[in-house]
């Protein structure tokens, strides 16, 4: 359902709230903890500091950081959309370019229901919840 990115980009803000804002992550450790390989990481959470949900900075004591004023509203569907885009929302199923209500594919009625599911999952879950979650156990990262 989701892309490679996108699950990268939830478990790299999720290593992030452990930090909150207090301290920057360098892309090293946040590579590692992800198990991603650090270009492709770096691809990663340049769009995140694109949307405005981490920022970053060059130098010693640089590295990645949750923005302040964001920490706890970031959703998972702020994710996806930062990193995917809108197309969550609209993409077919079955990946044909034109599926709509007017022009259904033959799935389209019934993953139409299962869609809005995950996008309300998606849109209510905040990172900072999941980073609870795992800090209480439910899961593991590689830190």
């Amino acid at each position: 359902m989701l892309s490679k990115s996108t699950e990268y980009g939830i478990k790299a803000l999720i290593y992030l709230c452990r930090y909150g804002e207090s301290k920057r992550v360098g892309l090293k450790d946040i590579a590692a903890s992800i198990d991603s390989p650090e270009a492709f990481t770096s691809k990663i959470l340049q769009k995140l500091v694109k949307a405005d949900i981490i920022d970053s900075s060059k130098g010693q004591g640089g590295g990645f950081r949750i923005i302040p004023e964001r920490k706890n509203d970031i959703t998972v569907w702020d994710i996806v959309k930062s990193i995917e885009g809108d197309s969550l929302q609209n993409h077919c199923v079955l990946g044909l370019s034109e599926c709509n209500s007017e022009y259904p594919c033959p799935a389209h009625d019934e993953y139409s229901n299962v869609r809005g599911s995950f996008l309300e999952f998606f849109k209510k879950t905040s990172i900072s919840s999941l980073a609870q979650n795992w800090e209480k156990g439910f899961g593991e990262l590689n830190y």
